[in-house]
Parts: C-alpha cells; structure tokens; sequence
C-alpha cells in the first residue's frame, strides 16, 4: 500500500523569520535630537486660530525603517498647517504650531526678532513717526517697529480714544481717572504707551538705545503722571515732574517706583515706554495732554 502523505502546514510569517531578522513596525514621535518636539509643543493657540495634534507614524520593511516627519505653522486668526511625509512611507502624519500676539490699536502681530525688523543702530536722537498709531519697520535705523496704544484699569478710569487709526501722526488723548477708594488701587488710572518691539523684547543695546526723549504738553494736577518702562520683571518707573520737553534713560527709573530699592531696567528686553496718570484717594482726575517729538536717544 502506498504512503498517504499528511501536508503540513507551515506559517509564512515563520519560514521569513528563519530566512530573514523579523522587523517590527514601531509608532512613536518623529522628532530629531528634540528639535522638532520644542518646535510643535512650545506653542500658542490664538482666538480663531486652529491647531491639530501631532500624529507621526514610523513604516519599516525587512531590514530598512522609513519615519514620516511633520511640521506646520499658523498665524493670528487663521491657522495653517504645513505637511510632508518621506517617499515610501505607508502614512502621512500633520501637526500645528501656532504662534500669536495680541495688538492694541494698531498694531500687526511681528517683532524685530520675527518680522526680521532690524537697525544700523543710532549716533544721535532718531525720531519715531506714526502713522494712524503704526511705526513700520524701516522708518528708522533703531530697527523699531509697533504700535501706540491707550490702556486704563477699565473699573472708573476712562480714556479715549480706544485707539490711534485715524489719528495720523498725532498721539493725543483725553479722560478721567477714577478714585481710590478703602485703598482699593486695583483702580490705577489710565495712559498712553507704545510698544517697541510690537509687545516683543526690544535689544535697546544692540541699537545703541538708552532712552526716550519727548514733550508731553500738559500735567493733570492734584495726582503723578508717571513714565514706565516695561520688561519682563515689571514696570519701571519715575514721576514726571513737569510739562514740555525731555529726556528720559532707561537707567532713571526703578521698578516698582513708588517703592525704595527697586531694580533698573534690563536695556537689552524692554519691552514698551507708557505715559500714565495715577490716582489717589483725594477725587478724581481729568486729563488731556499729547505727546510729540518722540524719539530714541543713544
């Protein structure tokens, strides 16, 4: 009688892995040396704006691995996304990274370091000329460009206007600060200010920057009007002790000025100068002044 023979049956999966080293596909993130990572997590979502996860998937056949990289961008109010993937990756992965600043007046969303503003840096005083609230980039050699803006405590503070677009080259306002009262001085008063670097760091040493020069035409009386210097410690700042021309170093003010001991500004991150009008528990204030000849001194 002849043999029956019984087939076996033998998986494909293991004769390739007695041929071949089996390969595993693995999923996981596509970052190089964490560069990508920082990049995609170190964002800012803004109102309006959309941002995707990041999805990044790695394809490998026998003996050779493909990874998929991802990347993207947005802007203020309409977020976009950029994607790529490498040939011969089986899936395609998008991510995200947005970045947003908030403006006052008339302000663009920017700064000397992303908008690429630069200057040749200044020999004497550079005036700083705006037009409807805005100093473009390129208008002059201290590599400034942003916006003039009015803010107030928004509780019995008044000012107007809201802002400068239709105030051509002049930068005047007008209103009321309110009164402090039980000490409550979460009611501060009300000014003018102007960003350097639109709300970005300004390097004032790298452009030769020490100071502002001015003329205010006019005090409120019975209260302080103080100039400020905005970095990323605080305000500093010092009383104006009149009306008309004058100049201001960075290194005149303190933080926190109407407390002893406070440091002075760091020149290569500040950020804005502001004009205010404080409050007291006395009454309240009315106001109404302009500021004019504005200017960056070395």
């Amino acid at each position: 009688m002849r043999p029956q023979l019984i087939p076996v049956l033998v998986p494909l999966t293991t004769l390739a892995c007695g041929l071949w080293a089996c390969a595993t596909a693995t999923t996981g993130d596509t970052s190089e040396s964490g560069a990508n990572d920082s990049a995609a997590n170190n964002s800012n979502t803004s109102s309006g704006g959309a941002s995707s996860a990041a999805t990044s998937v790695v394809s490998s056949t026998v003996g050779q691995t493909t990874s998929n990289s991802v990347g993207g961008s947005s802007t203020t109010g309409n977020a976009t996304t950029n994607a790529g993937s490498t040939t011969g990756a089986a899936t395609t992965g998008a991510a995200a990274n947005t970045t947003a600043a908030a403006t006052t007046g008339s302000s663009t969303t920017g700064s000397s370091s992303s908008t690429g503003c630069s200057g040749s840096g200044i020999s004497g005083a550079e005036p700083i000329v705006p037009s409807n609230g805005w100093v473009a980039c390129g208008t002059n050699a201290a590599g400034i460009e942003g916006a003039f803006f009015t803010f107030g405590d928004g509780i019995t503070s008044t000012i107007t206007p809201a802002n400068f677009e239709a105030s051509g080259s002049e930068v005047c306002v007008s209103g009321e600060v309110g009164q402090v009262v039980e000490g409550d001085y979460t009611v501060y008063g009300a000014g003018v200010g102007f960003n350097f670097a639109d709300e970005a760091a300004y390097d004032a040493t790298a452009n030769g920057v020490s100071g502002v020069s001015f003329n205010i035409s006019t005090l409120p009386a019975a209260t302080d009007t103080r100039i400020i210097f905005t970095t990323a410690a605080g305000d500093h700042c010092m009383v104006l002790a009149s009306a008309g021309a004058q100049t201001v170093s960075f290194a005149q003010t303190t933080l926190d000025c109407w407390e002893t001991g406070g440091a002075k500004p760091a020149e290569a991150g500040i950020i804005s100068v502001k004009w205010q009008v404080t409050t007291n528990a006395t009454s309240t204030h009315a106001f109404d002044f302009c500021i004019t000849d504005f200017a960056v001194v070395p």
